[in-house]
């Protein structure tokens, strides 16, 4: 389980969606694949929408999936989006 607090991974995700929406890249692919992920997450967090046990496990399974295409560690614990990206930058000239 991740050290990440679930509404702290909605937020990262929707601040990640929003960000890369209109990428014709790798990012904007990843939003396709996960394309029920990052809507749950993004109306979970605008409490827009109360999650059922699957719209939770599309949120971890995007979670997890970003996080692998960041290539960074999932159980990991993170304060926002900018962080994340910032340590994925760093990981990718190690």
């Amino acid at each position: 389980m991740s050290s990440t607090p679930f509404s702290k991974q909605c937020e990262i995700l929707k601040d990640y969606y929003l960000d890369n929406r209109f990428e014709n890249s790798d990012y904007g692919d990843l939003i396709a694949v996960y394309d029920l992920g990052f809507p749950a997450a993004m109306l979970y967090i605008d409490n827009a929408a109360t999650l059922t046990d699957k719209g939770i496990n599309y949120v971890a399974e995007t979670w997890q999936g970003m996080c692998d295409h960041l290539g960074i560690d999932s159980l990991g614990d993170y304060d926002n989006y900018l962080s994340m990206m910032e340590i994925a930058s760093a990981e990718e000239w190690q």
